[in-house]
C-alpha cells in the first residue's frame, strides 16, 4: 500500500525508488540521515494494520448495531475493508461525515470535529437507526481525546446514549 511504501521511505539510510510520473518511470535515489524524514508528499491510503484493529474492534462488538463514522475521503476504502475482511457486515453501517465546521470540501478525518460527528449522527438516525456503538477515526483527536476546538469524544456518547470509540 502507498501507506507501506511511505513508512519505508522514512527509514534511515539509502533510499532507492522507482516512481512513474507523466508515464515515465524514474529512479530516483538519496539517504535518509538518522532521524531525519525523507520528505515525501504522498497520497495517503490505509495502512494494512488499521485494517486489523478495526476488524478486531468489530469482533468485540458482534452482534451489536455499529455505526463507523469516518471522513468522505475514507469511505470507499473502508467499505472495501469491511466487506474484504468481514464475512458478515450484518448490524455495522458507514456513513461518510460532512465537514461543517470548515465546509463541505474539506474531507479529511483530522478536520472533523464533535459537532461534524453529532449532527452526522442525527442524519443517520432520521432513518430510525439507533447504533449502540460509534466508531469515531482517531485522526480527529489528539493525545487527550479532544477535537480541534477542545470538544471530547465522550461528549458524542453523553449525547447519544451509545458507547463511542475512536479506533
Amino acid at each position: 500500500s502507498r501507506v507501506e511504501a511511505w513508512q519505508k521511505l522514512q527509514q534511515s539510510g539509502k533510499i532507492e525508488v522507482m516512481v512513474k510520473r507523466n508515464g515515465e518511470d524514474l529512479k530516483l535515489a538519496w539517504e535518509n540521515l538518522k532521524g531525519t524524514k525523507a520528505g515525501v508528499v504522498m497520497n495517503f491510503d490505509f495502512a494494512p494494520q488499521r485494517a486489523e484493529e478495526i476488524i478486531k474492534n468489530m469482533g468485540k462488538n458482534r452482534g451489536k448495531q455499529v455505526l463507523i463514522l469516518c471522513s468522505t475521503f475514507a469511505h470507499d476504502i473502508l467499505k472495501a475493508v469491511l466487506r474484504l475482511f468481514l464475512e458478515d457486515c450484518r448490524g455495522i453501517s458507514l456513513y461518510p461525515v460532512i465537514n461543517r465546521f470548515f465546509g463541505g470540501s474539506i474531507g479529511a478525518a483530522g478536520l472533523l470535529t464533535v459537532g461534524d460527528f453529532l449532527k452526522a449522527w442525527e442524519d443517520y438516525c432520521l432513518n430510525g437507526f439507533l447504533p449502540q456503538v460509534i466508531f469515531l477515526p482517531r485522526e480527529a483527536f489528539d493525545y487527550q481525546g479532544r477535537d480541534l476546538v477542545g470538544n471530547g469524544f465522550w461528549q458524542l456518547e453523553e449525547r447519544t446514549g451509545a458507547k463511542v470509540e475512536v479506533t
